[in-house]
């Protein structure tokens, strides 16, 4: 297989955006999720979607859409450095690599914060929902959530499949 080109890509305006977004959220994500374990009780029963308490969890609950949003968070932006390893629906040459990486790149800073953002809103909605279950967090929200993640990959692999 050809190697593909190397070329150092400067963030775009937008993607700065998106990078700035993405680390606020974050913040905001630990912030809250520290503020909602000082905030709530040491365990708390959780309930099936039957509304029967089956389990308890403990308060700590919280900190796993941080963690996970650190780790999404860290994993992105490392990959983001390395644009030409990614997979492509066309080949890369000298001449569009530039473009397919710059998009490539966009498209995982927008996912980033899309996600974070998301993960942030389940975290709130599960603190306000007492028994830190799923079963009342608003259909809306994973319904939103999955349009605001596929409508805008299509977008981008769309861009990604088209000649230049």
């Amino acid at each position: 297989m050809k190697e593909r080109p190397k070329i150092e890509l400067k963030q775009s305006k937008k993607e700065l955006i998106f990078e700035i977004l993405s680390w606020v959220t974050l913040v905001l994500l630990w912030g809250f999720a520290v503020f909602a374990y000082y905030h709530t009780l040491d365990t708390i029963a959780s309930h099936s979607v039957l509304g029967q308490s089956n389990n308890i969890n403990y308060s700590a609950m919280v900190f796993v859409f941080p963690v996970l949003g650190l780790l999404l968070y860290l994993g992105l932006t490392i990959i983001c450095r390395y644009p030409n390893k990614f997979n492509y629906p066309t080949a890369i040459t000298e001449d569009n690599a530039k473009s397919k990486y710059e998009i490539a790149t966009t498209m995982i800073r927008y996912l980033k914060l899309i996600i974070l953002l998301f993960f942030f809103l389940f975290n709130f909605f599960m603190y306000y929902d007492t028994d830190y279950s799923f079963a009342y967090i608003e259909k809306w929200l994973v319904v939103l959530f999955l349009l605001m993640v596929f409508i805008p990959l299509f977008y981008f692999v769309n861009k990604l499949m088209k000649k230049e």
